[in-house]
């Protein structure tokens, strides 16, 4: 019994929820010590960053701009604006490369989260809802763009402190706590919405929820100026065209660059009306909407680990390959919905959490594998570029042809269906095409 109760004891002792693969024999570009202090560090900032997307984006942020003022058109720009900041990236490309300094680049942009008390002060100031709005969709924008400066820079910074060996481990990791994290802060959010909004108390809510995500996002900006930063090779001889042009010489970048392209385009055509039509065609409520996102994150959680053993094992163009597939019919998850009938959603978020955590893991493995490490930072920003503009015209697109359309049901042949299930429809056949025309470059 005492040496039952020894062995317990040891593995309650030993027992690590969240485990760090191991590095000591890999080769890494500092110290295994220093590596594992930043993977480490990496495990937290991620959830923390995490809480002001969750509050930014998905059925609050819709939720929010919905209550601003914003219509169709305001959606799609509103969908768009993540990517709006993928512009930036040339010039930061360039002064990485130059000055070689990641991390300061990264926490200078990861203060982009602070924006997001701009639309905690609107909710109160005595505005025309247009200028509200304008106010909100700017500070979303500007917000966004300091942030793709971090993400330039934080995607060259991982890529020389992670080992490519252990990559899909140890992003599966972080991908399942920053899931776990958005599924808390999603469904938690939407819940208090829906209680406040039925004693009209939503604006305090969302502005309590927006502090929040300014709190977490300024903690997260103090681990990454602690995590440690290999020394960068750089080609300080490059002038700018010259460095910028590297990606376009590359053929095995370019065709893996253009699938995304056309991916962007597949997913902008409808991702800005998702959120919109759950809350007012399939006439859901908030936190319904937000259970259907936890299902996705407690999904995402179980199985992103996994992915990320598979892809260490077999490969991430494998992986990759199978995921985007599974992405292909989610829209008709919304189709086939009613208010009544809302069980393929189910099925679609429970799909969702599947796919897109294997893509999470796989997408951004794959990217480092295109490029070489000399002029990193000019693949990345010539990625973002490459698949961030498509996604906002698409979306720019498809808010403005919805705006005059309108959102009144259409019949056609005595069929009545809403102009939103058009874009569905349509981004579930772009996303096949894509997979089978671009199957061997990815």
């Amino acid at each position: 019994m005492a040496v039952s109760l020894n062995v317990l004891a040891r593995r309650v002792r030993d027992f690590r929820p969240v485990a760090l693969p191991p590095v000591e024999h890999e080769q890494t570009a500092l110290p295994a010590r220093e590596v594992r202090k930043g993977m480490a560090l990496g495990l937290l900032e991620g959830p923390l960053s995490q809480v002001s997307l969750s509050v930014a984006s998905g059925s609050l942020g819709t939720g929010l701009a919905l209550m601003l003022g914003a219509d169709a058109f305001a959606l799609g720009i509103l969908a768009a604006l993540p990517v709006v900041g993928a512009l930036v990236q040339v010039p930061a490309a360039w002064w990485i490369q130059r000055h070689g300094s990641r991390r300061r680049l990264t926490v200078i942009g990861s203060l982009g989260r602070q924006f997001w008390l701009v639309p905690a002060i609107l909710l109160f100031v005595p505005l025309p809802a247009p200028i509200k709005l304008a106010c909100f969709l700017l500070a979303i924008a500007l917000g966004q763009m300091l942030l793709a400066l971090a993400v330039n820079a934080w995607q060259s910074w991982m890529a020389d402190l992670v080992p490519a060996a252990v990559r899909g481990r140890y992003f599966g990791t972080r991908g399942a706590l920053v899931s776990a994290t958005g599924m808390i802060v999603g469904y938690g959010g939407a819940w208090l919405i829906d209680r406040s909004e039925a004693v009209g108390l939503a604006a305090p809510a969302y502005a309590s929820l927006l502090i929040l995500a300014a709190a977490c996002g300024s903690l997260g900006s103090i681990l990454l100026a602690r995590q440690p930063e290999p020394a960068m090779q750089r080609s300080t001889s490059l002038c700018l065209s010259a460095l910028l042009s590297m990606p376009f010489h590359n053929p095995r970048f370019r065709r893996f660059a253009s699938t995304f392209m056309l991916w962007q385009i597949a997913l902008g055509v409808a991702s800005p009306f998702m959120i919109a039509y759950g809350l007012t065609v399939l006439r859901l409520p908030l936190h319904m909407l937000a259970l259907t996102e936890t299902l996705t994150a407690l999904t995402s959680v179980l199985t992103q680990p996994l992915w990320g053993k598979l892809a260490d094992r077999m490969g991430h163009r494998y992986v990759l390959r199978l995921c985007m597939l599974l992405v292909v019919p989610m829209p008709w998850m919304w189709v086939l919905s009613t208010p009544t009938h809302i069980w393929p959603l189910i099925v679609g978020s429970l799909l969702s959490g599947i796919a897109w955590s294997g893509i999470a893991v796989t997408q951004m493995s794959r990217l480092m594998e295109q490029t070489p490490t000399d002029g990193q930072c000019s693949y990345f920003a010539a990625f973002a570029v490459a698949t961030g503009v498509p996604f906002m015209v698409a979306s720019f697109g498809a808010g403005a042809l919805m705006s005059v359309v309108g959102t009144e049901a259409i019949t056609l042949t005595s069929v009545h269906f809403h102009p939103y299930v058009a874009f569905f429809v349509a981004s579930s056949v772009l996303r096949l095409a894509t997979v089978i025309l671009g199957w061997k470059s990815l």
